[in-house]
């Protein structure tokens, strides 16, 4: 079972956003000079210094033979893997990539969790190759598609000019949050 549980930001505010996510109750190291690390529950973002606010990519917990498939249906596509010391990133036609790192349990139900992610997606082909690749059902909804894993979901929107960016997060198990962060992403809470 896929557990969405990360994303990644380039920004120059790396200041303004650890204040932020602390106020947010989250926990924020700096384990380098230019970035941060902030997490609750099984939730872990990244926000490394840029000279713009981008978004870079989100993150998946996933089983060996999840991960296998994935691998599989990505080279199927012709989309890029690259290796991490986190595991195998995958390059999309968005400009974002996708991390899958293992796992061998996924988190406890009551613990907090990325519930969903709404992407705007620049240019490229529509979201159903997203979906082949994560095995993901693909609804319509009402600005885009909605892709349907089992306990979280991607809401898709097509933009027609600059870059994806990531619009909304929407986190589960934690108290409300003040919004939008200093990377411009809306948060909410289940």
């Amino acid at each position: 079972m896929l557990e969405l549980f990360h994303y990644h930001h380039w920004t120059p505010l790396l200041d303004e956003t650890e204040r932020f996510y602390a106020e947010q109750g989250f926990t924020v190291t700096r384990p380098e000079e230019q970035t941060l690390d902030v997490r609750k529950g099984v939730v872990h973002l990244t926000f490394s210094h840029g000279e713009a606010t981008q978004f870079d990519h989100f993150g998946l917990l996933v089983t060996a033979d999840e991960q296998a498939g994935i691998l599989t249906r990505a080279a199927a596509l012709g989309w890029e893997v690259q290796e991490s010391a986190q595991g195998p990133r995958i390059q999309t036609p968005w400009g974002f990539h996708i991390e899958l790192q293992l796992t061998e349990a996924m988190p406890d139900a009551d613990t907090t969790r990325l519930d969903n992610l709404i992407l705007r997606l620049a240019g490229g082909p529509g979201p159903e190759g997203l979906a082949e690749l994560l095995d993901l059902e693909q609804l319509p909804s009402p600005e885009g598609e909605s892709l349907l894993a089992d306990d979280w979901c991607l809401y898709t929107i097509p933009v027609w000019s600059g870059h994806t960016h990531l619009g909304r997060a929407t986190f589960t198990n934690t108290d409300k949050l003040e919004s939008p962060d200093p990377c411009a992403v809306n948060l909410s809470v289940l």
